[in-house]
């Protein structure tokens, strides 16, 4: 190949001059020349004219091309927008009328057509999807009716199931209120012809094998009221009856009922509750009460030497309501480990053996379970084998407001500060008995022994201190006993002038043997304050001792407060009625009988009566139908003759069955010749009350003074229960007694109104509010004797009477 030319590079040269025969700036000509290379140059050569008319061109070409492409760009839109109404249109519609089964219109731009056919492809698919919704629809509504009707058939079963358990359940609990009806109506024969024949002469072993033939029904009739309890219970069916109580009295009341018990097997019975526990509570006093005895009980049972100690003590306080915690102590032999777990499984005990040497249901421990979750509380225990037990539960009680606190000193002011020495070797009673004593103002020293009782007298002398007034010593005492101890206080002068005997039961032998040394009063333990109290006012001679009273009438029994009583006795069962004839007759009350309610009925328009018992169940007619029969006898002739059902069923509503049938009183059986009596010989208002002086009669204002809460209760003897039961039916159903009075005298119906004032009249007597009473016998008398405009001018009076004893049984029924 031949080589390429040399270059010698220069520089580059710019040259500018002017072209002739050009003028002015526009025809300005410049030349310029390059030179780059030595082998060449480059000229250029331009004129400013012809630069303008070059840009004027261009301005016109920019112009006519942007006018072009706009005309372009219009007529395209045009066509866009009128290819894509049809599918606007269809989107609208599809929107509005929401049906995919349609497709979309055909495109007229061929751009247009991909997006047509996405369009009907999302439209296949949505109308696949509902399809699938429709088809899952059809086959869930199918599956739901399905279902339901196998939930109603289900349900229709479930219901016929639980009508067949209620009605198992009311055929039960009728079984078992009969059953109880049953056997406790010759319990209560055996019970209480063995109380009689125990108040006559007899030999020891007679004694002792009727005392027998007695605790045995009396536990026969515990098995029977444990069983229903248990009953009701399960079912659901029981339910408490909150009323105002004194905590303190009701667990003397159940100590005392354990304490022959704990006596015969040697046990020391003591009890404590806490200073700071309040006494006025509100509650179900006698669910409380079944508690403390089943505990009590089990403990003595099962406890064969040593005590049984009961405490209470203040758990909480919140809101008017605190939570009590009870403890029942024994010294028993105690649980063993593997026995606890079934303690309060029901019919079970822990050991089995014990029901064949103690007998029992084993129901008592699950009852307590069970009751003291409905008082809102728990139950549970601590055991050591060898040791004993204690039982724990808890309560939860409203507290009384206006609560009236009993006078501390309890009429001994006028001996407040006497020095009193307290003997008693068991140290949870000696503290116990020692506050008791000290709460009601006199000084207290203890002692825990004859030995260390004799050493406090001589200490007292030797040191110049005032002697001790008197000395309250416990019978039983180890060593020296405490009538060895009281005879030699009494006999050798050495002792305090008064010396009162403590012991675990009231026997008359030992009272006797007390009284004999020269012991000035006999004080029954557990103690109460009120015994200890009337024992100390006794012993110092504020008050004579009180007579012992006898409810069957033989030794020195108390004057019956009515008088002798015309008594109709309507008893199917001859038990039964030999039982009330052998206990009322005694006293001075007549007694006539009749077999059934038809006989009942006769004998009571026979003649008059004060009072009839009337047996519920009986043959031919029984006691609702009588008092019916008796109620609609009596009220032409202007009479209401006080009628007490008797009665062994122990079913919610029986009760108020029997106050709806016109009867003025309820007891259940097994009944004590106490309580016999004291229905029998209970006061109540004339059946009838002659023309009252002109001066004395009602005026037609009635009264304006509050009727006192003693004046309602009167009737009822301190009974809250009994009381808010009727005071309850009165005010159901004394609107009644209003509106028939008034629909009579608006249609001038004398004989309906006599009837319905009768009826306000009987009703009225119950609560002993006199002023009350007198306006519905005027209103009586008035529409008998034909005076249909002084009735019509008594009714405001009656009204207001009866509106202002609906206060006042309101202010007594409502809480707290």
């Amino acid at each position: 190949m031949f080589p390429g030319p040399r270059f010698r590079a220069r520089a580059h040269q710019f040259m500018m001059s002017k072209t002739d025969g050009v003028r002015g700036p526009a025809a300005a000509a410049a030349t310029v020349v390059l030179a780059a290379f030595g082998t060449g140059g480059l000229s250029v050569w331009f004129a400013p004219g012809g630069v303008a008319g070059f840009a004027l061109v261009a301005a016109i070409a920019l112009v006519t091309a942007a006018v072009g492409a706009a005309v372009v760009s219009l007529l395209a839109s045009a066509r866009l927008r009128k290819s894509l109404a049809p599918l606007a249109a269809f989107a609208r519609e599809l929107s509005s009328q929401r049906d995919f089964s349609r497709r979309a219109p055909a495109a007229t731009l061929p751009e247009l057509a991909p997006v047509a056919e996405a369009v009907d492809e999302l439209l296949l698919q949505v109308q696949f999807r509902d399809q699938q919704i429709e088809r899952q629809k059809e086959q869930l509504e199918e599956e739901v009716g399905r279902r339901t009707a196998q939930l109603e058939r289900t349900m229709e079963e479930l219901r016929a199931a639980r009508d067949r358990a209620e009605e198992s359940g009311r055929s039960k609990a009728m079984f078992l209120a009969n059953m109880s009806h049953e056997i406790r109506t010759p319990m209560n024969g055996i019970i209480g012809m063995a109380d009689l024949v125990l108040e006559s002469t007899l030999t020891p072993q007679q004694a002792e094998c009727l005392e027998t033939i007695r605790s045995s029904a009396e536990s026969l009739t515990t098995i029977i009221n444990d069983v229903l309890d248990f009953s009701k219970i399960e079912a659901g069916r029981l339910e408490l009856n909150p009323e105002k109580f004194r905590l303190r009295e009701s667990l003397a009341s159940a100590m005392n009922t354990l304490a022959l018990g704990a006596e015969a097997k040697g046990l020391e019975l003591v009890w404590k509750v806490a200073g700071d526990v309040p006494d006025a509570l509100v509650g179900d006093a006698g669910r409380l009460r079944q508690v403390l005895v089943n505990l009590i009980g089990n403990s003595v049972k099962f406890t064969e030497q040593g005590e049984v100690a009961v405490g209470g003590e203040l758990e909480s306080t919140s809101l008017g309501q605190v939570v009590l915690r009870f403890q029942v102590r024994d010294t028993g032999n105690g649980i063993a480990p593997e026995d606890r777990p079934r303690l309060f499984r029901p019919f079970e005990q822990a050991d089995n053996s014990a029901t064949r040497r103690f007998g029992g249901t084993g129901l008592g421990l699950a009852i307590v379970h069970q009751l003291t979750q409905l008082m809102g509380g728990r139950t549970w225990f601590e055991s050591e084998v060898g040791r004993g037990s204690s039982f724990f539960f808890t309560v939860r009680l409203g507290l009384q407001r206006d609560v009236e606190t009993p006078p501390a000193a309890a009429g001994l002011e006028t001996v407040a500060g006497r020095r009193v020495l307290l003997v008693d070797d068991n140290a949870l009673a000696r503290d116990f008995a020692a506050e008791l004593i000290a709460s009601l103002g006199l000084a207290v020293e203890a002692a825990d022994g004859a030995a260390a009782a004799l050493a406090r007298i001589e200490e007292a002398k030797a040191s110049g201190l005032a002697p001790f007034d008197a000395a309250l010593i416990d019978a039983r005492m180890p060593g020296v006993d405490g009538f060895a101890l009281a005879r030699e206080l009494t006999s050798g002068g050495v002792g305090p002038p008064v010396v009162m005997m403590l012991s675990q039961t009231g026997r008359l032998d030992a009272a006797a043997r007390a009284q004999s040394m020269g012991v000035a009063a006999y004080v029954p333990k557990p103690l109460g304050r009120a015994e200890l109290a009337g024992a100390f006012r006794v012993a110092f001679g504020l008050e004579a001792p009180p007579a012992p009273v006898s409810a069957w009438g033989g030794g020195q029994s108390a004057a019956v407060p009515a008088g002798p009583q015309r008594v109709l006795l309507a008893e199917d069962n001859p038990v039964n009625r030999a039982l009330a004839q052998k206990v009322l007759e005694p006293r001075g009350h007549s007694v006539r009988v009749a077999c059934d309610g038809i006989e009942a009925v006769d004998a009571a328009l026979g003649e008059p009566f004060d009072v009839i018992l009337m047996d519920v169940s009986m043959p031919r007619m029984d006691g609702l139908q009588a008092t019916e029969a008796i109620r609609r006898l009596e009220s032409p002739q202007g009479r209401r003759t006080r009628i007490v059902a008797l009665t062994a069923h122990a079913l919610k509503g029986d009760r108020e069955r029997c106050l709806a049938a016109g009867m003025d009183g309820y007891m259940t059986k097994p009944i004590r010749p106490g309580q016999l009596c004291e229905v029998v010989e209970k006061r109540s208002m004339p059946a009838e009350v002659e023309a009252e002086p002109a001066a004395q009669a009602p005026s037609d204002e009635p009264a304006t003074s509050e009727i006192a809460r003693e004046t309602l209760l009167e009737k009822f003897d301190g009974n809250l229960e009994a009381f808010t039961e009727i005071a309850t039916v009165y005010l159901e159903n004394v609107p009644r007694f209003l509106s028939d009075i008034t629909r009579a005298l608006e249609s001038r119906d004398l004989e309906t109104l006599a009837g319905a004032a009768h009826s306000l009249k009987g009703t009225l007597t119950i609560f002993s509010v006199e002023s009350a009473y007198r306006c519905a016998l005027r209103m009586e008398k008035q529409a008998k004797a034909g005076e249909l405009e002084g009735a019509a001018a008594t009714l405001p009076a009656l009204k207001g009477e009866v509106e202002r004893l609906d206060a006042a049984l309101k202010r007594v029924l409502a809480p707290g």
